[in-house]
Formats: structure tokens, C-alpha cells, sequence
């Protein structure tokens, strides 16, 4: 959290969780799967390789 205008980054933090979490409902109601993705998460490149799989485990191959 930054430590200067406080209650605007609360507010805007919040907002956006709730945002988040409204699209999230969404997609997932219409039957899309949803990974979240930080992107510090996008840094190591094996550990992300690694999210995709774990995250597709159950889908059938196309080849």
C-alpha cells in the first residue's frame, strides 16, 4: 500500500477487487476457465510454464 493518499489507493484497491471478482463470476458462469496471472508471476518463466500445465491438466489433447 503506498503511504501517501492512503484513502484513495484503499478505495481504488478495493474497487478494483471487487471489479475482479465480478468478471471472474462472470466468465465462470458462462462456463470460461479463469487463471490470474501477477505479473511478478511473469518473471520466472518455469514457474509460469509450470501454472499453464497444472491449470490444463484435465483438458484433452488436440494432437
Amino acid at each position: 500500500m503506498p503511504k501517501s493518499n492512503v484513502d484513495f489507493w484503499h478505495d481504488k484497491f478495493t474497487a478494483n477487487v471487487a471489479r475482479d471478482s465480478l468478471a471472474y463470476s462472470k466468465l465462470t458462469a458462462l462456463g470460461w476457465r479463469v487463471m490470474v496471472i501477477w505479473e511478478c508471476e511473469t518473471k520466472d518463466e518455469d514457474a509460469l510454464i509450470e501454472k499453464f500445465r497444472a491449470s490444463f491438466d484435465d483438458v484433452p489433447s488436440l494432437q
